[in-house]
């Protein structure tokens, strides 16, 4: 599916004019889909790249929950 009709990407387009910075959690990325530059600037991750497919299906907000709290955790040094 195409991340520039998806919501993710007004989000982006929207961040991107404020210089806000976008985590985007995704179930998988299909980078090779994407533009070249379509995720420069974004912290970016695949559940399924991260977790595994059988756990990123199997428990969607949990990764989403351990990949939200890990980037606030880095992102207030700590």
């Amino acid at each position: 599916q195409s991340f520039a009709g998806k919501a993710v990407g007004g989000v982006v387009e929207l961040a991107r004019e404020a210089d806000v910075p976008v985590l985007v959690v995704a179930g998988d990325i299909y980078a090779n889909e994407l533009s070249s530059d379509a995720l420069e600037g974004l912290e970016v991750v695949s559940l399924v790249q991260r977790f595994g497919a059988e756990a990123a299906r199997n428990d969607v907000l949990g990764r989403v929950e351990n990949v939200v709290a890990d980037v606030l955790r880095a992102r207030a040094g700590g």
